[in-house]
């Protein structure tokens, strides 16, 4: 059983991933969500989450929701949550699953919020795993985070790889993470993708995690180049 848990379902790129994520665990595992904001949810992101057959979810930051999600009894849990420590402490406490946390661009964020430092040293001994996407945020966490020395990991967007044989044909996949919109630069990326493409020979394909309202955005992309992306 995997818990997975996020601050809410306000549509961002982290959200779409974890979507995506979902989608392939469900058949081969037992998956719960855990959003800790009962009431401010994007309908239509919700609405894809709830499409998923097999997935449980517990709703809300209560004594009740704590309760409801022990029932489950999780082995794993993996945390997208940002300065929610308590309820995490006492289900690790509760439970002795094995915890995993997820760092992110939001250093200066953190910084502006109130002061949590006690629960953060609690949370951080109690967390098994640190996962981050770059090198740089892996630097700043163990700057400014107590504990997590040993135990943070960088986890590219793009694969790394060293030995393409192993793979026997099977194409790496790059993805981009975050929404779709003007003045992120995601038609950039695109482009990006296409010179590697002709450089690789076909070798990677390129996936995309956000949200597109305006498709505008990238009409001046050859939308040959959307054979491969999806």
């Amino acid at each position: 059983m995997v818990l997975i848990i996020l601050p809410s379902l306000r549509s961002g790129g982290t959200e779409w991933q974890v979507l995506s994520l979902i989608r392939e665990m469900v058949s081969r595992v037992n998956v719960v969500l855990w959003v800790y904001d009962s009431k401010n949810n994007e309908s239509d992101l919700r609405s894809e989450f709830e499409k998923i057959e097999g997935l449980s979810f517990v709703y809300g930051k209560s004594l009740k929701s704590l309760l409801k999600a022990r029932l489950f009894g999780p082995k794993v849990i993996v945390s997208y949550a940002i300065n929610y420590y308590i309820p995490e402490i006492i289900l690790v406490l509760i439970t002795r699953a094995f915890l995993v946390t997820e760092r992110r661009n939001l250093y200066q964020w953190i910084k502006d919020q109130k002061p949590k430092k006690l629960q953060e040293f609690i949370r951080n001994r109690l967390t098994n795993a640190v996962v981050c996407n770059s090198e740089s945020v892996k630097n700043v966490a163990q700057e400014m985070e107590w504990g997590i020395t040993r135990k943070i990991q960088v986890i590219h967007n793009s694969v790394d790889l060293p030995e393409l044989d192993m793979f026997l044909g099977v194409r790496p996949n790059i993805c981009s993470v975050g929404n779709i919109k003007a003045g992120k630069g995601v038609e950039d990326v695109v482009r990006c993708y296409g010179e590697l493409k002709k450089q690789s020979n076909g070798l990677a394909s390129f996936s995309i995690y956000g949200r597109l309202d305006d498709r505008s955005i990238l009409s001046n992309i050859p939308m040959l180049l959307f054979e491969e992306v999806y």
